[in-house]
């Protein structure tokens, strides 16, 4: 059944609010939304290549494009906000983990504002850093 709501325009901007420490969800409803964003994104941020074993590609479901800018857009002060959160450790790993598979296939070339939003994190709070230096670990990641 879930698989049939994957393609489903608006699906990924309401995962980032349901994972959110402002939603109103118990803490095992966001994990478990965490989770299945983290492997919904984990699955499908890249279109399977013809290299790719037709059991990874035959299940790839494509993510619309304006759920795409709307992770792009939300990730990072969604991270900020669960760093802020000693209640959200297990969810911002997992969002981490998001935030880590679209950093390495985005940036820089379809990601190029990223670095000027860590340099305004890192001139924030204490939640706000924390998710500065996580994606410039990311970044640093990516580029070796």
């Amino acid at each position: 059944m879930g698989w049939q709501l994957e393609g489903i325009e608006g699906l990924i901007p309401t995962l980032l609010q349901l994972v959110s420490p402002s939603s109103a969800a118990s803490g095992v409803v966001r994990l478990a939304g965490s989770i299945y964003l983290k492997n919904r994104i984990t699955n499908s941020w890249r279109a399977p290549t013809s290299n790719l074993p037709q059991h990874l590609s035959k299940n790839y479901v494509p993510i619309p494009p304006s759920d795409r800018q709307s992770l792009k857009t939300n990730i990072l002060p969604l991270l900020a906000a669960l760093s802020a959160d000693p209640q959200s450790a297990a969810v911002k790993a997992q969002v981490a983990a998001v935030l880590s598979k679209v950093v390495d296939n985005d940036y820089p070339d379809n990601w190029p504002g990223l670095m000027d939003e860590i340099v305004v994190l890192l001139g924030g709070g204490e939640g706000q850093i924390e998710a500065g230096l996580r994606a410039t670990v990311e970044v640093f990641s990516c580029l070796r």
